[in-house]
């Protein structure tokens, strides 16, 4: 089971330097979404 997870963790990262290798990143505003969705809410952000 873990080789397979290992297996399926390389080819992800062999994907996405395909992508970057294309020029193909996430737009400040894809990152800036992607940052606070999973980011943990704090005082300072609810007042922006």
């Amino acid at each position: 089971m873990e080789k397979t997870l290992n297996d399926y963790q390389i080819e992800e990262i062999k994907r996405g330097v395909v992508e970057a290798d294309s020029g193909d990143f996430a737009s400040d505003k894809e990152v800036e979404h992607a940052l606070r969705k999973w980011a943990p809410s704090t005082a300072k952000d609810e007042n922006r």
